[in-house]
């Protein structure tokens, strides 16, 4: 019972996140989706949010089907926009 209740949690969060990542049109709401998905604490919007990346700019572009330069961009046009910092980035 329990392996059917995990595989079902799989399942769903699996199904989520196709359907979130597929159901956007452009590569900035797909990158800024994916970022927000990653976020372990969903609470309060305006509460900055801490992520630990440890994928490459290329598995990235795997997951939301672009390219690796275009993941570059999104983070440096997110930087610029002040909606991403660095961990290494001054405040």
């Amino acid at each position: 019972m329990r392996v059917a209740e995990q595989l079902s949690r799989n399942y769903y969060t699996a199904y989520e996140g196709i359907r979130t990542l597929s159901l956007t049109s452009s590569p900035s709401e797909k990158f800024a989706k994916l970022l927000l998905s990653w976020s372990p604490d969903r609470g309060n919007a305006h509460e900055p949010k801490h992520v630990k990346m440890t994928l490459t700019p290329e598995e990235i572009a795997d997951m939301i089907g672009t390219t690796r330069e275009t993941v570059s961009r999104l983070f440096s046009d997110f930087k610029k926009k002040q909606l991403l910092q660095n961990g290494r980035d001054p405040p």
